[in-house]
């Protein structure tokens, strides 16, 4: 063999190294690295309150000890459900809704339903009130955020908890019934089901059952700080000072701003992710509208990143490192590419150097490249691959609506 032949073997060996570790590190920080460390720093919390509590006893108070499971008397949930020309959906989502607490009569849940139709053009309105709805009606389209805001700001000042849920969102029938426990239980501040998109293809169902497994590994460092938005239970009290802080500011992605900021106010409140407990996604989006979708959920993500990360940083460490997973998921096409260049020089290293077995690897990573780009990871993968590109160019105009 050549000494020439051999030194670009040695080069590809060396490449193809460098590559596996960068992805792995990439892999390993969208995955259990950062959620672990989280886990770490919660049970270094919780010896050091011991450890205070025992050096420094309280003074003894004449109030009764605050009980961990709220008595059984009637819970107040109030549904706001932000919605956009949802006339087809709306319907189905407030049956379910309606069935799920006639399943739960018997946890004393009393149901409230409040619906902002944001620049309707059909007639989310009246199948809102027909379905016994009440409805904040805005002639102007305001945005998914603005909504929001409107429907907490009209939400009842007496509700324990306030439900955010999508039009679309399907509710399994015994969702209320399953979770009345932790609605009455002190130490949880939100809860959020899992979800099912029916429509989804083998290796976005595949992803989702990797993400569902870290969310409920996080759920060992007091919760999720990103949710899927179909459905999200919120405590009111909580809910009403997560407002406060992101104020003044239009924010794309509601589905990590608000239990970002929950979970780094709320120090010792739970976020409970119930992966058992799986709310449909009903709604249907065509390939365009996904991508459209994806790309606003990317910019959302680097606003967050770029605005409160550092604050989570002071306010709660657990809560950054958490934070720190999901922003190395927004770049996570860049650790898969480059798990596949480290591949490409590996076998270029074993292979020998002529312009067949070239073109044979070199086709096989094209065809690898291809089933990807036509898969239902499509949108997703595009969005990771262009998120660099909205740190150049953060002031793009992008819809608020799905």
């Amino acid at each position: 063999m050549a000494p020439s032949t051999v030194a670009l073997r040695a080069l590809d060996m060396e490449m193809s190294l460098i590559f596996v570790i960068i992805s792995l590190l990439g892999l390993a920080s969208m995955s259990l690295a950062f959620p672990s460390l989280a886990i770490l720093l919660q049970i270094v919390s919780k010896i050091c309150r011991f450890v205070k509590a025992r050096l420094m006893p309280a003074a003894p108070s004449v109030a009764p000890k605050s009980l961990k499971v709220c008595s059984p008397e009637i819970l107040s949930l109030q549904v706001i459900i932000p919605a956009h020309n949802e006339a087809k959906t709306l319907a189905a989502t407030l049956e379910s809704i309606k069935a799920s607490h006639s399943f739960a009569k018997t946890e004393n849940i009393e149901l409230q339903l409040l619906v902002a139709a944001d620049g309707c053009s059909d007639n989310t309105i009246e199948v809102a009130r027909m379905q016994g709805a009440s409805v904040i009606e805005s002639i102007e389209t305001l945005g998914k955020w603005r909504s929001l805001e409107n429907l907490f700001g009209h939400s009842a000042a007496s509700a324990d908890w306030i439900a955010v849920v999508d039009a679309g969102a399907l509710w399994p029938r015994d969702l209320l019934f399953k979770i009345a426990s932790e609605l009455r239980n002190d130490t949880i501040v939100a809860v959020s089901p899992s979800y099912h998109n029916p429509t989804a293809g083998l290796l976005e169902k595949a992803s989702w059952l990797v993400e569902t497994t870290l969310k409920r590994f996080e759920n060992l460092a007091g919760g999720p700080i990103s949710v899927h938005g179909a459905t999200v239970f919120y405590r009111q009290a909580n809910l009403k000072q997560v407002f406060k802080v992101l104020a003044g500011k239009i924010w794309v992605n509601d589905d990590v701003v608000i239990p970002l900021v929950l979970r780094s106010i709320a120090v010792t409140g739970r976020l409970n992710y119930r992966a058992d407990i799986k709310v449909t996604d009903g709604t249907r989006l065509n390939s365009k509208r996904e991508h459209i979708r994806r790309k606003r959920l990317t910019k959302g993500n680097l606003q967050w990143i770029s605005s409160l990360w550092i604050k989570t940083l002071w306010l709660n460490p657990i809560v950054s490192c958490l934070a720190l997973r999901r922003i190395c998921r927004v770049f996570w096409a860049y650790w898969l590419a480059t798990f596949l260049m480290a591949s490409v020089f590996f076998m270029l290293s074993l292979a020998p150097r002529n312009t067949a077995e070239i073109t044979t690897i070199i086709t096989a990573y094209l065809s690898i490249a291809v089933i990807l780009a036509r898969s239902s990871l499509s949108p997703i993968i595009s969005a990771s691959l262009i998120s660099p590109l909205y740190f150049i160019f953060p002031n793009q105009k992008e819809s608020v609506w799905k």
